[in-house]
């Protein structure tokens, strides 16, 4: 039995009620969940939302959102715009692509636990890496345009 009241009440207190209403409607539309037998149509009704977008980032993200490097960098992006959004701050996504924090680089560069110093040489190792992958499974317009999207529809839903 889920309590749907709290739920919503919740979502809507954090800003995710069209979320919310976006996996609902593709639990319903696109996956033959049961709106009644689910409980929520009691509590309130998904409104007219476009779930589309939603549906559309979910399915082309491949397993864990690892589809493909682009969609992995692109990430950065879209974790900057709702952290930002949470924190009230305003950055510039390109200087934390570029540049993203110790925590973020010590999982991809192991020697950062113990050498934290070395930060700017992991920065500069991983845009060499990024720039000049010989097996060219990254493209940055690509990052940027993929960025650009989920930006656009975490704004299309108030996540950021």
């Amino acid at each position: 039995n889920i309590d749907w009241t709290a739920v919503y009440d919740s979502c809507r207190q954090m800003h995710l009620d069209l979320f919310l209403q976006a996996v609902l409607k593709i639990c319903a539309v696109h996956l033959g969940m049961d709106e009644n037998k689910a409980g929520y149509k009691a509590v309130f009704t998904v409104q007219d939302v476009d779930e589309m977008p939603l549906l559309k980032d979910t399915l082309t993200g491949g397993i864990y959102g690892a589809q493909d490097e682009n969609r992995l960098h692109s990430a950065n992006m879209t974790l900057n715009a709702v952290s930002n959004k949470i924190g009230g701050k305003k950055h510039k996504w390109v200087t934390d692509l570029l540049f993203p924090s110790l925590s973020y680089m010590s999982h991809t560069y192991p020697y950062l636990k113990k050498h934290r110093y070395l930060l700017p040489v992991a920065w500069v190792q991983r845009i060499h890496t990024y720039l000049f992958n010989k097996g060219k499974t990254n493209d940055p317009r690509k990052t940027v345009e993929i960025g650009k999207q989920r930006i656009e529809m975490l704004r299309k839903y108030n996540l950021s």
